[in-house]
């Protein structure tokens, strides 16, 4: 019988286990992976309603604006709340520009030019003489006996009435007596007021669910106002992604948006808006504890199954073992109570002849019954050997070593007794070592054996032959091959049953005892035989492993 892989089984059971472990862990980590996914969106979604908010706003103070600078009303008119609004502003910053440019060195004025869009930044000392400037300057003298008698003077901002080549001025009168000017063209003039309107419009902003920072930049990635907390590094505009996650000083984890606004003069910009993922992070963390506790319950009910199937199988391949040895007892006591029946007739048969041949020596004295007799009593010891090897159960002492010796010492013993059948015995052994752990005693029981099957089966001057060589497979295959009779094919699924023989003197042992002694040795053993063409057994051994 076949003994049960159960190492193999326990392990298929550990791999089950382990597969429904990891799927589970997979799809925790897949679901929150989707669940991130879904709640940054419904925040991104958030932030988008809060794009459409600013730009409706800066639509209705465009609006407004236009409105009321095409209406004809005078360029400053403390009634009209909105111009008043975007002029008072524009003033109060561009007065603080020219406040900030006093004592700055010419790199400065370059800067400053470029950065608001200015048409030119100039600074005159107290006698009209241009100590710096930036941009090109048309008249310095008109300029300076503008400002000469006045602290601060402002002209043309936002008015309606001015021609379109006329610039607007802004002008103040520092400490030491000398004048800055900051001159815009319609240009710097729009881009101060869409400045304006967006810094007003960005209020709506504030009062937003989780909003923290807010800013926008406008094609050329200048600043065009900014609300919040500004306190969070922001990656360079060019750089910023449709949404990324940014962590702040305090290590927390925002979300910040950047999407596209193109206002109604056709110009495009940037808004990016940084809102805080709180709420996010704890609807995540619970779903994560939740996810998290599933998989914590399926290992630990993994890791008992696993002990579970573990200790179910050892007592299932205990109660196999025991079951068994149970059918091997009892196979073997039936095969015993068979071939006792066996054993007896062919005893008898002997014991008849002997009683019969010293029956006849006392009458006669004949030496040829003597011989019978010594013959008779050699076949009776033989068939008493074959059925205690049968029965035997002994420890087999396995040894490592090179069965080339076995095989030769073994030819050499039998040589003489191929001589005695009149048969030629040939041995073929390879160049390199055969390690094999085996039993040499039991192994000379096997050839002993297969040899005497095949002197018995050959024809007088036939031919018997022993072959070894190395598979690749890591297996060492020896051939004892014959030019006998053959076998019939039917008759080559009984070979290795006890009670079936060919010979018309014996029971059937002998091949029996082959099977089993290969078995004990982890071999296999293959019979192969062409009627009337002689037979082929093949017995394979696994090689040595160090």
């Amino acid at each position: 019988m076949k003994k049960p892989k159960n190492k193999s089984q326990i392990f298929m059971a550990v791999i089950v286990c382990n597969v429904l472990i990891i799927a589970g862990i997979i799809a925790g980590y897949i679901n929150l992976r989707l669940v991130d996914q879904d709640l940054t969106k419904f925040l991104v979604k958030r932030v988008e309603i809060i794009s459409i908010n600013f730009k409706q706003a800066v639509d209705y103070y465009w609006e407004s604006f236009d409105l009321f600078y095409f209406s004809g009303s005078p360029s400053f008119n403390f009634n009209e709340e909105p111009l008043y609004q975007l002029q008072e502003s524009i003033v109060r910053r561009l007065i603080s520009l020219a406040t900030f440019l006093s004592d700055k060195d010419q790199m400065t004025f370059d800067q400053v030019k470029t950065s608001e869009k200015l048409l030119f930044a100039a600074e005159f000392d107290s006698y009209g003489k241009l100590v710096r400037h930036s941009g090109e300057i048309s008249s310095s003298g008109k300029l300076f006996d503008m400002a000469a008698h006045e602290r601060t003077v402002f002209t043309n901002i936002l008015d309606h009435n001015k021609r379109a080549e006329e610039p607007s001025i802004v002008s103040i009168k520092n400490t030491n007596g000398n004048v800055i000017f900051i001159c815009l063209d319609d240009m710097g003039i729009n881009f101060w007021k869409l400045r304006e309107i967006v810094s007003l419009s960005l209020d709506y902003v504030i009062n937003t669910e989780n909003f923290l920072y807010a800013e926008i930049y406008d094609a050329d990635d200048t600043l065009l106002g900014n609300t919040g907390d500004g306190d969070i590094a922001l990656p360079p505009v060019s750089e910023r992604l449709l949404w990324q996650e940014i962590k702040t000083t305090e290590n927390e984890t925002v979300l910040a948006v950047t999407l596209p606004i193109e206002f109604r003069d056709g110009s495009a910009a940037k808004l990016t808006t940084i809102i805080s993922s709180k709420d996010k992070d704890t609807i995540y963390n619970n779903i994560y504890k939740t996810i998290l506790t599933a998989i914590i319950l399926l290992v630990t009910m993994g890791i008992f199954s696993v002990i579970f199937v573990f200790v179910n199988q050892r007592k299932h391949l205990s109660n196999i073992r025991y079951m068994e040895k149970q059918l091997e007892r009892s196979e073997r006591l039936s095969t015993m109570g068979k071939l006792a029946a066996a054993v007896a007739h062919e005893i008898r048969n002997p014991l008849n002849a002997i009683s019969m041949a010293s029956q006849r020596i006392k009458s006669y004295g004949s030496e040829p019954l003597i011989r019978i007799m010594k013959d008779e009593i050699s076949r009776l010891n033989q068939i008493v050997e074959d059925f205690l090897n049968l029965s035997r159960t002994e420890k087999v002492n396995f040894i490592k070593k090179d069965i080339r010796e076995t095989l030769y010492e073994f030819y050499i013993l039998a040589e003489d007794d191929a001589a005695q059948y009149n048969v030629k015995l040939e041995l073929a052994l390879p160049d390199d070592m055969l390690m094999v752990s085996f039993d040499p005693d039991r192994f000379r029981q096997v050839l002993f054996n297969l040899l005497r099957n095949a002197f018995e089966a050959s024809k007088p001057g036939g031919i018997v032959s022993i072959k070894a060589e190395k598979m690749k497979n890591k297996a060492v295959i020896i051939e004892i091959s014959d030019s006998g009779s053959g076998i019939a094919k039917e008759n080559l699924p009984k070979l290795f049953k006890p009670d079936f023989t060919m010979k018309d003197k014996g029971i059937g042992l002998g091949l029996s005892i082959v099977y089993e002694i290969i078995r004990s040795h982890g071999g296999n053993i293959n019979i192969s035989s062409v009627e009337g063409h002689g037979t082929t057994v093949e017995l394979v051994f696994p090689l040595y492993a160090d």
